[in-house]
């Protein structure tokens, strides 16, 4: 867990395996747990902070990224794939306005609306048009620049992605399975498994979703198996799969 409070200081709390907190003084992979905030050691000028499985990422006011933790995929994005115990600054990025850290790979958008990518591609969850055991230096997601579209916000889920543009479009990348894209397809429920997902449980470069071409979105989060979408008109959508009453409605339908 990580909390932002005023002032921009960053207080974290909870497993510390992989040094997830920043607290620069544990052991890696240590089970200890803390069980109270903490101050991490970081600029004091931190504006939005993210928490994956094993990493953490912190955006300051000047536009710099600062990432710790689990970099066994490369997802903290300093060009090789060492655990962080303290935060540190991506050097390579340019100055940015946005980013989500995923299970083990970390998505930023760039002040210029470009969005750049690192850690794990196996998926294509870094919507670079392949797939990649681990990427560890920030690559640029060409797709956008393509189609001529300016992204405001990423977020990075369990193996899957998604990207809001300017005006609202919603784009999704990522792992295919339990249709938690949003793309209205139905692959076969295979094993998260590198050798058995096989090209088509794979989406790796941005897709539109087209449900909600008409319908700008505000914000998106991933959760396992599913996705729910904040319409700019205040409504909620969500796909994916049900099981465990995910999606409020009353049923558990996949």
């Amino acid at each position: 867990m990580r909390l932002l409070g005023r002032g921009g200081a960053v207080h974290a709390w909870g497993a510390v395996r992989s040094n997830r907190l920043g607290f620069g003084s544990l052991t890696l992979w240590s089970t200890a747990n803390s069980n109270q905030p903490h101050k991490v050691d970081c600029p004091p000028d931190a504006v939005q902070v993210s928490a994956g499985s094993g990493h953490s990422a912190i955006l300051t006011s000047r536009g710099e990224v600062w990432t710790f933790g689990q970099g066994d995929k490369g997802q903290l994005g300093h060009g090789d794939f060492k655990d962080l115990s303290s935060p540190k600054k991506v050097e390579a990025l340019p100055p940015c306005q946005w980013l989500s850290a995923g299970s083990d790979h970390t998505l930023v958008v760039s002040k210029e609306g470009f969005v750049f990518g690192f850690g794990n591609c196996t998926y294509g969850q870094l919507g670079l048009g392949t797939r990649a055991f681990r990427v560890g230096a920030p690559k640029l997601l060409t797709a956008f620049q393509d189609l001529g579209e300016r992204i405001s916000k990423v977020t990075a889920g369990y193996r899957v992605s998604a990207a809001i543009t300017d005006n609202g479009k919603l784009y999704t990348f990522g792992c295919k399975n339990y249709n938690s894209l949003g793309h209205d397809e139905q692959p076969a429920m295979v094993l998260f498994d590198y050798l058995r997902i096989g090209a088509r449980g794979a989406q790796t470069v941005p897709k539109l979703v087209t449900a909600l071409r008409n319908q700008p979105v505000e914000d998106i989060h991933f959760g396992t198996a599913h996705a729910l979408a904040v319409l700019r008109d205040k409504r909620i959508y969500g796909w994916g799969t049900g099981a465990g009453y995910v999606f409020g409605d009353g049923t558990q339908n996949p």
